[in-house]
């Protein structure tokens, strides 16, 4: 097993010092701390993918035409438009 370019004696020489440095009782309190939190970081990124799968699997909303809320008066000259522009009745 060669986790993050660390072999397996390197682990085992590791935990050989944090048991003599630190103590079993600690090293016991540290693992399950290490677990902890390997295990709530886990469920973190998996809910962030989860939810940015669901984002991108929705259908995208339909597009409404844009109305002017209020219709203009009727015999009203339109100022959008050049048709007729120069004409002279």
């Amino acid at each position: 097993m060669n986790l993050f370019g660390i072999g397996n004696m390197e682990i085992a020489f590791v935990l050989i010092v944090a048991g003599v440095v630190l103590g079993p009782a600690r090293v016991v309190d540290l693992a399950r701390n290490a677990g902890t939190f390997y295990r709530k970081a886990r469920r973190t990124i998996r809910e962030i993918a989860d939810t940015a799968t669901v984002k991108l699997d929705e259908e995208p909303a339909p597009q409404t035409v844009r109305r002017d809320p209020v219709p203009g008066p009727e015999g009203a000259v339109s100022r959008g438009s050049d048709e007729g522009a120069g004409k002279v009745e």
